[in-house]
């Protein structure tokens, strides 16, 4: 469903059909003119309006039906506005703009301006997507995302595609996927825009904000997709020590005596002058290698520190010969803290230094960033206090170096704290490790439960076993062309032969396994919920063809038809009937004047078969033709002229709550008419429950025309489970438009 507001579509004023007509091109206003089409497809377009003051109280409606990204400009008369604007663009295919002369006034009032996503606001909900995706995607096909399967219809929201200006929401198609409607293709979208991620293991649910400080054009400008902070925990009331710091404990931002700095990671060197950021360059005296990770704090040039902040300072990564690339944990896209740290491990004058961000809250890859070095950190039984090069360190409250030296310790051995407490740094052997989260393991003989495989080889092209906590197993070869069979749970499986079918059988068949041999057969089914559709809408093909365009619908059986290219059907029909049109396979629709017989409460309409699902109605005339009819959303109306039969109806006067049918013009999966009253006479309706009316009781008058104004006023209209319209009062002429229709 559209993100724009539906009652606002439904309710709007207007007056449709009688005078409307489609144009293309530059085009001028006519006198009897109340409604136009306008395509652009084929070059940028300007509609010019006439006068205000020629036209006090008119009303015109306005909608783009072409997808192209050519301009449709819509400019007043001269000396005129439009919503106090000089000109006013319409920018999406459906984009539907409502106007009305101010009387007395040189400016056209806007009555409703519906499918603008491009209209600028400020911290706006874009849209809803049911995933995001923090790696560059292939935009093509189902797929998995962020642990989240998606469908033909969701959305994903790419955030890190590797071309900036691809990156942002994506409907999930069969081949290339599309933008949506609120997000489409040349449209101008605003900062402060945000998409809402339903699921995910990683990225959702989540707020995730469009960053920057300008409009944007969908598809032509480079965008930055980061998580903002949506809330924050109290603070509690305790007012702490010098240098504590903050931390949320149960809930609350409490003081508590941690080293608010945090680190990044660990740079191989520091570079404290602008480098090229490829290639393997020697920085501060230091040779570099693909991965070494080097810190530029320098990249604006300044010649002393502080340095000057630049977009380019913080780690990259060395990849070799081509362009450098920031390191995962420093990743493009990703909101820095003030304060953190990085450990410098090499180099000459920046050797073993620390360098503190103090820009905090900046985007990597948009923001400028600037470093300063900060004093060595405390190392456990001491603070540094000096570093003697390769013989030992000296430490402030210990009354001797290390045991031992640099140089003499065995390979392997580290320096740290091996009996805890605050007992000075030695060396030896780490023999608890914590998670390991990157790098490259080298030991041998590592077992099963610690995650290794208690083997030193296996039988080349085997298959491995599982064998408990002890030592993984592997099967033999096995010769060309044979299957591996399972041996059930008390043995190994086993390599044999098996036969396949001679040929594909079936378009879209599968392989499955009788027990011996492989057959061919159909697939099973999707489980959908038996009310879920997307797409599969009802389409006016011409005057003897409907047609049924691409999308997924779940049936009454628990399974699902996905309709993956629309569906054409020019049945043989009847003068002035009401036809339903329902889905019975992948491929093709059943048409019948049948009513469905099962209504949409905890399931969907079919015609009493649960594979068939209804998808929508039409109706025909005298010559057995299709009425022209367009679905947007929920609401269905008619594209014809209202103001003759069967579409005009008299409401005569009467003096007692009086039953009108329109089951002739409204199907029976709809209770909710949309209709134009013109007539000078008072007149109450009942509601859809039946409730009678008795003219003036308010709790059941939902529209009236006063007497002796003679105005025209669009309304929706509640009827009985028969399409019937309880009224006192009139008399009044109804023109029906359409109908509002829950599939």
């Amino acid at each position: 469903m559209s993100r724009f507001n539906i009652s606002a579509q439904i309710f709007r004023q207007a007056i449709p059909d009688p005078n409307w007509s489609d144009v293309a091109g530059d085009y001028t206003l006519a006198a009897l003119d109340d409604g136009l089409g306008l395509d652009a497809g084929s070059g940028n377009m300007t509609l010019t309006l006439t006068s205000v003051a020629a036209s006090p109280g008119r009303v015109l409606v306005f909608e783009r039906q072409d997808n192209s990204a050519n301009t449709l400009t819509i400019t007043p008369y001269a000396g005129d506005t439009i919503g106090g604007l000089a000109s006013l663009q319409l920018y999406n295919q459906g984009e539907c703009l409502t106007l009305r002369g101010d009387a007395g006034n040189t400016n056209w009032v806007v009555v409703s301006h519906d499918g603008a996503p491009s209209t600028p606001s400020t911290s706006t909900q874009l849209g809803t997507a049911k995933a995001a995706a923090s790696t560059n995607l292939t935009l093509s096909g189902t797929q998995t995302v962020d642990g989240v399967g998606l469908l033909v219809g969701d959305i994903c929201l790419a955030t890190s595609q590797a071309t900036a200006k691809d990156r942002g929401p994506y409907v999930v198609q069969s081949g290339a996927w599309t933008r949506p409607s609120w997000y489409a293709t040349g449209a101008v979208i605003a900062p402060g825009g945000y998409v809402v991620v339903e699921r995910g293991s990683q990225n959702g649910p989540a707020l995730w904000l469009m960053h920057g400080s300008v409009n944007i054009t969908v598809d032509t400008t480079a965008t930055v997709w980061v998580q903002p902070q949506v809330g924050l925990p109290s603070i509690s009331t305790g007012g702490g020590s010098n240098g504590q710091v903050l931390e949320i404990i149960s809930g609350e931002w409490t003081p508590t005596n941690k080293d608010p700095r945090a680190y990044f990671g660990i740079a191989t060197v520091t570079a404290t002058s602008a480098i090229t950021l490829s290639g393997t360059p020697t920085v501060d005296g230091t040779g570099t290698s693909a991965g070494s990770i080097i810190l530029a704090v320098n990249q604006g040039g300044t010649g002393s520190p502080p340095y000057a902040a630049h977009v380019d300072n913080g780690p990259w990564q060395v990849t070799g010969a081509g362009a450098m690339v920031r390191p995962y944990w420093y990743a493009t896209g990703a909101i820095v803290s003030y304060g953190s740290l990085v450990f410098t491990g090499q180099g000459t004058a920046e050797l073993q230094t620390s360098w503190e961000l103090v820009t905090g809250g900046a985007v990597v890859g948009t923001d400028p960033t600037a470093w300063i070095v900060v004093s060595p950190a405390n190392l456990g039984g001491g603070t540094v206090t000096s570093i003697s090069g390769p013989t030992g360190i000296t430490w402030a409250t210990a009354t001797t170096t290390p045991a031992g030296s640099w140089a003499s310790q065995t390979s392997g051995y580290v320096l740290g704290n091996m009996t805890g407490g605050s007992a000075t740094p030695t060396f030896g052997l780490i023999t608890i490790l914590g998670t390991i989260g990157t790098g490259v393991w080298n030991g041998t003989g590592i077992t099963v439960p610690y995650g290794g495989t208690g083997a030193a080889s296996f039988t080349a092209h085997g298959v491995m076993l599982g064998n408990g906590a002890s030592a993984l197993g592997v099967t033999a070869a096995g010769s060309a062309g044979q299957v591996l069979r399972s041996g059930g749970g008390s043995a190994d499986p086993t390599w044999s032969t098996a036969t396949y079918p001679a040929t594909a059988g079936t378009s879209g068949n599968v392989l499955t396994s009788d027990g011996t041999n492989f057959v061919s057969s159909s697939p099973a089914a999707t489980a959908l919920p038996s009310d879920y559709i997307s797409g599969c809408n009802l389409l006016y093909s011409s005057t003897t063809q409907i047609q049924v365009n691409t999308g997924t619908v779940g049936l009454a059986n628990g399974l699902s038809y996905t309709v993956a290219s629309v569906i054409s059907n020019s049945p043989t029909l009847a003068a002035s009937t009401l036809y339903y049109v329902f889905l019975t396979s992948n491929s093709a629709v059943t048409v019948s004047s049948t009513a469905p017989s099962n209504n949409y409460q905890g399931s969907a309409w079919n015609d009493g078969t649960t594979s068939h699902r209804y998808v929508g109605s039409f109706l025909t005339d005298a010559s057995a033709h299709i009425y022209k009819f367009q679905r947007v959303g929920n609401e269905v109306r008619y594209k014809v002229d209202i103001a003759s039969s069967p579409f005009a109806v008299t409401l005569a006067n009467v003096g007692t709550s009086t039953s009108k049918s329109f089951s002739s013009l409204i199907p029976a999966t709809s209770t909710r008419m949309l209709a134009i009253l013109s007539g000078v006479a008072t007149i109450s309706f009942g509601t859809s429950d039946g409730t009678t009316p008795s003219g003036g009781h308010g709790d059941v008058i939902i529209a009236s025309v006063a007497a002796g104004t003679g105005a025209y006023t669009q309304n929706t209209l509640n009827l009985n489970s028969s399409q019937a319209l309880l009224y006192f009062g009139g008399a009044i002429t109804a023109f029906v438009i359409g109908y509002l229709e829950d599939r």
